[in-house]
């Protein structure tokens, strides 16, 4: 019997599946589908006590993207999962830095199955002014005041995220920065709304809070996919 191949939407489906039972949707897990950090938009994200990166390269996927998407991922996420078709498996660790974690993706019958392949580390080299870049300009003057620095007249972005990237220490800009994530999804941000302040992030808009709502955007994708 000639095996199967994986795509995007059996392995999005079967890792969706496993997160939201790994992270139950309370206040402090979020999950996030395509979420976007400078040049890049990781397959799947999920902020907690960390951010966690996991990006999906299905048998029917190349890795020609990956040379762009790994220094990007590599600047903003403290773990990344690469999760790939068994048909990737044999070229995988030579494509992604030693931290990252694998997951090989392959059918067992007609169900998709998950296998760690290697367990990676924290990231060694996060870089904190593309992680204050991840802010909107009016979340980054509140934790200024909030912290009781002064926010800068002229109240330009690259002003606010820079005066972050002096006064607060790399651990302090992390959890304010998945604080104002989850803030985001709390007030279910509306995907088709961007706010005009200065920011050129997309995160907010692919927010999605409630794990329902991951559900229902793999139905229309695959309603989308057979039509």
């Amino acid at each position: 019997m000639k095996k199967r191949k994986t795509n995007d939407m059996d392995i999005r489906t079967v890792l969706l599946s496993r997160l939201e039972k790994h992270f139950p949707a309370t206040k402090e897990n979020l999950i996030v589908q395509e979420f976007g950090c400078e040049s890049a938009r990781v397959d799947v994200a999920v902020v907690n006590g960390a951010l966690h990166g996991y990006e999906i390269k299905s048998d029917q996927d190349t890795f020609i993207r990956l040379a762009t998407q790994v220094p990007a991922y590599g600047k903003i996420f403290d773990h990344m999962t690469v999760v790939v078709g068994r048909w990737q498996e044999p070229t995988v660790a030579a494509q992604v830095p030693e931290w990252w974690s694998i997951i090989v993706a392959r059918f067992h019958g007609s169900r998709v199955v998950l296998k760690t392949l290697r367990k990676g580390t924290v990231n060694p080299e996060r870089c904190k002014a593309t992680t204050a870049r991840l802010l909107w300009t009016s979340e980054a003057a509140a934790i200024l005041r909030r912290k009781g620095h002064a926010v800068p007249h002229s109240y330009r972005a690259y002003d606010l995220w820079h005066a972050l990237e002096e006064k607060l220490s790399d651990d302090e800009l992390s959890l304010e920065v998945r604080n104002a994530l989850r803030a985001r999804a709390k007030l279910k941000a509306e995907k088709s709304q961007t706010p005009h302040d200065g920011s050129y992030t997309t995160e907010s808009n692919a927010l999605l809070h409630h794990h329902s709502a991951n559900r229902q955007w793999l139905a229309q994708q695959s309603e989308h996919r057979h039509s």
